[in-house]
Parts: structure tokens; C-alpha cells; sequence
């Protein structure tokens, strides 16, 4: 008869995880890249964002960009018989950034006259040639992006149910300069500028633990014996 004795081990180990989901909430105004659809004197814009809904789950992670863009374009157009010169600058009188009630303010671009934000002429200074004709500028600021910080002991603000408020805001000064040599003469000239800004807020959150076993078996941690019996011949 034939015997054979083997020893093994079963270990078990249950993990546990927590699944992740998200959920991204956005609001807007204007159109980017315009000059004019939401138009720039003083800009006050409030963009408003829906609280997380904790009937989903518990919130883990809240994160918040905010977005902004401005956009001026004008002329400046010398009607008289002599030539001209021509000039523009564009600056801040109040900081152009976002407020909320969590975190400090952004400031995409303080208020400040020196530097201007942009500026520009019709030829070299003391260069008259403006005759006639427009001069035609434009000003576009690309793409200001600001990710926000959100610490857990803020993310009560994104949980009391009310929506969360961002308020854009900007004084903008536009100056337009023109000599014309001569003693009579006429001009033109008109701007425009238009603001665009967004917020993204994306919500993580789980809905609970899963559990998840997770088997290891180590088959063989040695055979303790094998026994032979053999019949003897005789």
C-alpha cells in the first residue's frame, strides 16, 4: 500500500476598497474670444455652482479651476487735412480676478498703470503719418487659468446645500491719444471690450466599502513523508 501524507497551508486575506466616482459641475458667462458679449465697464459677474448632493456618498476631494478672458478692440481714425499720431494703453484701475467666500482671492491681473496691460501707437513717437486714416488695435489676453485649493477642512463649503458662489470682477481703463498737426482738425475713435470667464468644480466622492477577498494558496510547504510498503519476496 501506497501513502502519502501532504501538507499544505491556506492562507486568506480580505481586503477592502472604496470605490471613487466624480461628478463635475461648470458655469459661464460671455464668449470667449468676443469683444463685446458681456461688455467690460466695471465687470461684476457672479457664476454659481451646486453644492455636492451627500445623498451620493461622502465627499473625499473637491477640485476648483477657475477660468478668465478679456478682449478689447478700437480705432482711433484722424478725419483731418493734417497728419497725425495715435496711441492706445489698456490697464486696470480695480485687480481683474475672482472672489469666493473659502478661499483667497485670485487675481488673474492687478490693478496697475505702470505697466499698462497693453499699449500701442500708429508709428514711432514724433512720427506723424496718421493722415486720413484709422489706426485699428487689438488686445486679447489668451486664456487665464487658476486651479483653486481645497483643503478637507474646506470642503464644508461645498456641503451646506446652498450653491457656492464665484464673483469675476475688473475695472478696465481704456485711453486713446491724439496730436494732429495743426491748429484745427477732427477725429474719431471708439472700443470695445468683452469678458469671459468660467468655473469647473469636480465633486470625488465613494459610495462605501466593497469588500474584496483575496486568496493565496501555497500548496506543498512540504511533504512530511512518503511511506512505502513493499511486500518482501519470498
Amino acid at each position: 500500500m501506497k501513502k502519502i501524507t501532504i501538507f499544505f497551508l491556506l492562507l486568506v486575506s480580505t481586503n477592502s476598497f472604496a470605490e471613487i466616482f466624480t461628478q463635475t459641475e461648470e458655469d459661464s458667462f460671455g464668449v470667449q474670444g468676443s469683444t463685446d458679449n458681456v461688455s467690460v465697464g466695471k465687470l461684476d459677474e457672479t457664476l454659481s455652482i451646486s453644492a455636492f448632493d451627500e445623498a451620493l456618498g461622502t465627499l473625499t476631494g473637491v477640485t476648483v479651476t477657475v477660468f478668465g478672458q478679456m478682449d478689447s478692440t478700437g480705432y482711433i481714425e484722424n478725419k483731418s487735412v493734417a497728419s497725425g499720431y495715435a496711441s492706445v494703453f489698456l490697464a486696470f484701475t480695480q485687480a481683474w480676478g475672482v472672489s469666493t467666500t473659502f478661499a483667497d482671492d485670485v487675481v488673474f491681473e492687478p490693478a496697475a498703470f505702470v505697466p499698462p496691460i497693453f499699449e500701442a501707437e500708429s508709428d514711432l513717437l514724433g512720427n506723424s503719418t496718421l493722415t486720413g486714416d484709422q489706426f485699428q488695435y487689438e488686445y486679447h489676453s489668451t486664456e487665464q487659468k487658476y486651479d483653486i485649493q481645497v483643503g478637507v477642512a474646506d470642503f464644508s463649503a461645498f456641503t451646506t446645500g446652498d450653491d457656492i458662489d464665484f464673483t469675476f470682477g475688473a475695472d478696465m481703463l481704456t485711453h486713446h491719444t491724439i496730436t494732429v498737426l495743426s491748429g484745427t482738425g477732427v477725429y474719431e475713435s471708439a472700443f470695445q471690450t468683452g469678458s469671459w470667464g468660467k468655473v469647473k468644480v469636480v465633486y470625488e466622492y465613494t459610495t462605501g466599502e466593497v469588500p474584496e477577498p483575496s486568496t493565496i494558496v501555497i500548496l506543498g510547504l512540504g511533504v512530511m513523508g512518503l511511506f512505502l510498503n513493499r511486500k518482501k519476496r519470498v
